[in-house]
This record gives structure tokens, sequence and C-alpha cells, in this order.
């Protein structure tokens, strides 16, 4: 699954629809002028969401999002203005159109806004296959969920980037390690070197500095530390004056405080679970 970013795309002036494209997925909202905006708390619903169907081992489309719980996943104290967020959040991902090679499909099937306390959502078939058939992962620092969007608007993006590098490098040499180019990248929230470059030139102020806040931020979950290109350790004092075609090639290492346990869950294990409760049901009768 890709993260989203608002900045990422524009609103399609024939359609009326807001399309983003994100690696090999094409995304449009729907209906745009009726949420207006996707924000970092769409994201962190979303994940909640893809972390209660893995929690379950993907059994069924239909889960309840206790508002509870998810106040307290989210760090929230106000029950209704978490309510109404939930609310807001599950209406995007309703409208929310993902294009993915053959696959065409709205995250949100339906859901129930008139339960007290709770909120009943049916996930489109399609994207729960979708993640079902890949074995989606459990590993989410809690930290993603409890990152501001107006104080720190890029860290949600360099945590849910380093997470998923970690967990598609796993057990590699550089599972630790990425590139800062590749988590400048990560972030809609930065702008392009391009675009600073044809304004004030400000590069350090308006990218080096809030890379090295937001990732700063991320201290709960770990800590990091920048190389060269002959892994030569840089100390961060020299970031904020280094030249932009240096910083991009350096490279980020990550220490991490706490890394959570991920479960994968595919079609094939699920199958292969059965198969193991049946050989040892045999391998029962057979000893008795």
């Amino acid at each position: 699954m890709q993260q989203i970013g608002i900045k990422c795309g524009e609103l399609n002036e024939i359609t009326g629809n807001y399309e983003m494209e994100r690696g090999d997925y094409l995304y449009q909202i729907i209906d745009y002028n009726a949420t207006k905006k996707l924000r970092m708390s769409t994201q962190q619903l979303c994940l909640a969401i893809v972390r209660e169907l893995s929690a379950r081992e993907f059994a069924s489309r239909k889960i309840v999002l206790d508002i509870r719980d998810y106040m307290n996943l989210r760090g929230l104290s106000d029950s209704k203005e978490a309510r109404q967020q939930m609310l807001y959040d599950i209406k995007v991902l309703f409208n929310l159109e993902v294009i993915h090679g053959n696959l065409h499909f709205h995250m949100v099937q339906n859901y129930n806004d008139k339960k007290r306390g709770m909120i009943p959502i049916t996930i489109d078939e399609d994207f729960f296959t979708l993640l079902k058939e890949n074995g989606y992962y459990m590993s989410i620092p809690p930290q993603l969920f409890r990152l501001s969007a107006k104080k720190n608007p890029n860290s949600f993006h360099f945590l849910y980037k380093i997470t998923a590098m970690k967990r598609v490098n796993l057990g590699r040499k550089r599972e630790n390690t990425i590139r800062m180019e590749t988590l400048l990248n990560s972030s809609p929230e930065l702008p392009s070197y391009e675009a600073v470059m044809g304004t004030d030139r400000a590069i350090s102020r308006r990218i080096i500095e809030p890379t090295v806040r937001d990732l700063n931020v991320l201290s709960d979950t770990l800590k990091w530390s920048v190389y060269d290109d002959f892994g030569k350790p840089v100390e961060k004092s020299e970031l904020p004056k280094m030249p932009y075609h240096r910083f991009i090639k350096l490279s980020v290492h990550i220490d991490w405080n706490y890394y959570p346990a991920f479960k994968t869950f595919t079609c094939e294990s699920a199958g292969n679970k059965q198969s193991k409760k049946r050989n040892k049901r045999k391998a029962d009768r057979i000893v008795a």
C-alpha cells in the first residue's frame, strides 16, 4: 500500500476529481468538493483499518472501529471531535478511488455512522484481496498514529517510508539504512529543489532544516545518524550549511528504539495453517 499526500496531485477540471499518482497507483478522490482535503489523519485511519484487518488475519472484510480504542491509539481526548474526524476520514476513503493495474476499486465499500461508540466498516472486496494476497504487515510503529501534521508535516511520511524500507530489506545489510534523497521524495509536504530555486532559493530553510526537524521528532521510535558516500560520519550541525547536491547523497542510518514485530498473512499461509491442523489431527489419530 502506497502512502499518499494531498500535494502530490491536481484537480482534474474535466471530471472534477482530485487525482494523485504514487508509484504504480492512481488515486482519485470522487466528489472532491465534499471532502476538500486529504489529511494525514486519513492516512492514519487507513493504517488503523489495515492494522485491524491484519490482527484478525483478514478473516472478514467487515470490521468495527471502536472510537475509544481509536482515541487511545491516536492520543485524542475529545470523543465528539474524534468521532467527527473518523467519519470525515472514512468518507474520504469511501470516495477515494484507486486504480492499480487491472484493479479499480474504492478502499471502503460502506460504513454505518449511526451506532454509538463504534463505526462498522466494510472494506472493498478488491482492496481486501490486494492486502490479503500481499500478506500486508503489522509492523506499524505506534508513533505513526500520534504524529501531528500541523507541527511536523514530514514526520509521518518519513517514518512510514523508513518502516516500509526496513520491511522490504529485512535481513539484508541495508535494512536500517535509507538514502536521504529517498527520504525527501517520500514526503509530498516538502517542495522540490526546482520549485525552491525558482522562487527564494532558500534550500536550507525550506528543505534541509524541516527534514532535520521532522526526523528529530521521531526520537520515541528511532535515533538517526548520517554518513557520506565514503561511510564517514557527518555531524548534524553541518547539514543546514551543506550544498543540496551533497545533502541528497547522504545515507541515513537508523537505530531503532522500538520496532514492532510484524506478522504476515497470505492465502498460502492460511492454507498451510489449515493443512498443519489436518496433519496434526491425523498424527493424533495415528498416535492414539
